[in-house]
């Protein structure tokens, strides 16, 4: 008969650290940094390289990140969807309504810019952020290669790692890792889709790197309240609890499949559609400019300008357009 004692048992963790035992909350290390630089995040690199696309799953401090990729700091983490605050503070109680509807929108509009034709991309200002996001979007389970960036006194460099070597890695590292994406969760085989609506997708434009899209997803909702999956047979999203019984739970604890079906015919969905949606800005207009606005989210704010006097939608938060007026179009809000 074997006897486990605790030292025994926080072994068999490091080693396994996909097996039940490791589910339970990890001590803090004794030389875990503090310092919210040296926490840990990753990203999504996208980048040119003899002629084709690559993609880097890159791991690293803040501080390093911030340094190599030229990232605002204000984007690790993210903060996901922002509520325009003269419509709801956060501590209205219909703030976390309005945040969730307007995530729902901006989901569905960043599914159909993908759906655009090649004609209407070429002469979109967003034509490489488009292209990139449809990639992802196609090869959303497809894990990407991993590096981790290395800070050898002051000089960066991206150094490939295995996935073996990077769970040891990260429990080896004085650094916090709360932000991370853990290899063994469940949402990890969706992870180029978490970073992508989480705002932490970057791509290489001449000497500069640049935010693929606003985060829609705050990064700690990607790593606690939901693991991507995309559904090609459906226009719906849906959202389950995701069951972990047995052992304590772990995050996230729910999933949620976006629906992603091939583009329809002409006939079904017009072009000139798709891109009045996901090209439709969030706040109605003002006077004169009020006949431009088409599918504002938020409805006009003042009936008199000159005399601020405020509508009754705006008054009594009426939403506008949280989802398409036409049909067809994927919809995220559920």
């Amino acid at each position: 008969m074997h006897t486990f004692t605790r030292e025994h048992l926080e072994n068999l963790k490091n080693l396994f650290p996909n097996s039940p035992v490791s589910h339970h909350p990890v001590s803090v290390r004794k030389n875990e940094s503090l310092d919210p630089e040296e926490t840990l995040f990753q990203i999504l690199a996208i980048a040119e390289e003899f002629g084709s696309t690559k993609k880097k799953l890159v791991y690293g401090s803040k501080k390093d990140l911030i340094a190599y990729y030229q990232i605002d700091e204000n984007n690790l983490p993210t903060a996901g969807t922002e509520v325009d605050q003269e419509f709801v503070t956060t501590d209205d109680p219909r703030y976390s309504a309005v945040r969730f509807l307007l995530q729902c929108r901006q989901l569905s509009q960043i599914m159909s810019c993908t759906w655009l034709d090649d004609q209407t991309i070429q002469t979109s200002a967003q034509k490489t952020q488009i292209e990139l996001v449809r990639e992802i979007f196609n090869s959303y389970n497809i894990i990407p290669d991993t590096y981790w960036l290395e800070n050898h006194t002051g000089n960066l460099k991206l150094t490939p790692i295995k996935s073996q070597q990077l769970r040891k890695k990260i429990i080896d590292s004085d650094k916090k890792d709360e932000y991370l994406i853990h290899p063994e969760y469940v949402s990890y085989g969706s992870i180029s889709l978490s970073l992508l609506l989480s705002g932490q997708v970057y791509y290489q434009d001449g000497n500069q790197w640049k935010q693929l899209w606003r985060s829609i997803l705050s990064t700690y909702e990607t790593i606690w309240e939901y693991a991507l999956d995309v559904s090609w047979d459906t226009f719906y999203a849906s959202r389950v609890d995701l069951s972990q019984t047995g052992y304590p739970a772990r995050p996230p604890y729910t999933k949620v499949t976006l629906g992603y079906p091939p583009r329809p015919s002409e006939f079904s969905l017009k072009q000139e559609d798709i891109q009045r949606w996901s090209g439709a800005q969030e706040t109605a207009q003002n006077g004169t400019r009020k006949s431009h606005i088409e599918l504002p989210f938020y409805p006009e704010r003042y009936k008199d300008k000159d005399q601020r006097i405020e509508t009754e939608d705006w008054q009594q938060k009426k939403l506008k357009f949280v989802a398409s007026p036409y049909p067809y179009i994927p919809l995220s809000t559920t």
